[in-house]
């Protein structure tokens, strides 16, 4: 049976009204989809998006970020859709928002758009990279040829594991991720430079594990004084290792405590 929307008088039926209003006129009384401003980064140089001050690989994974914040009011949630429509060509940012809700026992559309702020820039990852910024020195070092030889490829593979299972729990926070922002080949290792010196330790103790680690060194020295006037240390950690423990040197726990 058909009956008139009270407040436009359009013609609606029992599927199209809305609490006895036609879709347009409820939603005009009532804010149903919320959106947050919606403020965007986009590395030129990785192509990684940053909101809430984390970064994201794809977009995929910043619209699952920002649906958490998406809000639903009045009406019984059903299935939320957040897209993005980027647009660099034309410099057009938009989000799209699909809710399929339960009312009235029917299901129903409701869609919403709204602009999007988003600012080209380098990240703060790149930066550090392109400016070869570190905090932290990592010195692999092998007792001897054979050594650098039969193990070495192994224990520089554990590094960049170890790096990457740090990152994928990182929860794409920044201050929880390590990078190894250069290398430089030395006659019995590698120095690897690292820009966190809390994860560099981290990984120092994970080398301690392996079955060929033999000793260990922290050497902490003084680089300068920041904006507030602290001191700033740069920070070196050596792990060495040999095919077989050498006489007078044991195997220990990392326990040796760094300046930050």
């Amino acid at each position: 049976m058909d009956r008139q929307c009270p407040k436009c008088g359009v013609k609606i039926n029992e599927d199209e009204a809305v609490y006895n209003f036609c879709l347009d006129c409820y939603l005009k009384d009532h804010e149903v989809i919320v959106i947050p401003k919606v403020e965007l980064g986009y590395c030129v140089k990785c192509n990684k998006l940053k909101y809430a001050a984390k970064l994201y690989d794809t977009i995929e994974e910043t619209e699952k970020a920002i649906s958490k914040h998406v809000k639903i009011k009045e009406l019984d949630q059903g299935k939320l859709t957040v897209k993005l429509d980027l647009n660099f060509e034309k410099g057009e940012y938009f989000i799209l928002v699909n809710v399929k809700a339960l009312v009235e026992h029917k299901i129903i559309d409701l869609n919403k758009k709204e602009r999007v702020t988003l600012k080209k820039e380098v990240c703060q990852v790149c930066s550090r990279v392109a400016g070869s910024y570190f905090t932290t020195i990592l010195q692999i070092r092998f007792l001897d040829k054979d050594t650098q030889k039969n193990i070495g490829n192994q224990v520089y593979n554990q590094v960049y594991d170890i790096v990457e299972n740090i990152n994928k729990k990182s929860n794409n926070n920044v201050e929880s991720t390590i990078h190894i922002v250069k290398e430089e080949v030395q006659k019995t290792g590698v120095d690897m430079y690292l820009d966190n010196v809390r994860l560099t330790h981290a990984i120092m103790t994970e080398l301690n594990k392996n079955k060929y680690a033999v000793d260990h060194k922290i050497s902490n020295t003084l680089f300068g004084l920041n904006k507030e006037g602290q001191r700033v240390y740069r920070h070196t950690f050596c792990v060495h290792f040999g095919l077989e423990k050498i006489i007078g040197m044991r195997k220990k726990a990392p326990e040796e405590d760094y300046e930050e």
